[in-house]
């Protein structure tokens, strides 16, 4: 079987039930906001909230 997403408006239970569901199925639970996060950070940051650079 393939991935399985979850989909809907912010503070809906997405992640809480992802962890459920993947657990259940013994899949491996990813949180596309948590991966997001971790390569902005790796990357050096988030737009305007990004280390200045000396030009």
């Amino acid at each position: 079987m393939g991935n399985i997403v979850l989909i809907g408006m912010p503070g809906a239970g997405k992640s809480t039930v992802g962890v459920v569901l993947a657990k259940k199925m013994g899949y491996r639970f990813l949180d596309s906001d948590l991966v997001i996060q971790e390569r902005k950070i790796r990357s050096g940051g988030f737009g305007c909230f990004s280390p200045q650079k000396n030009v």
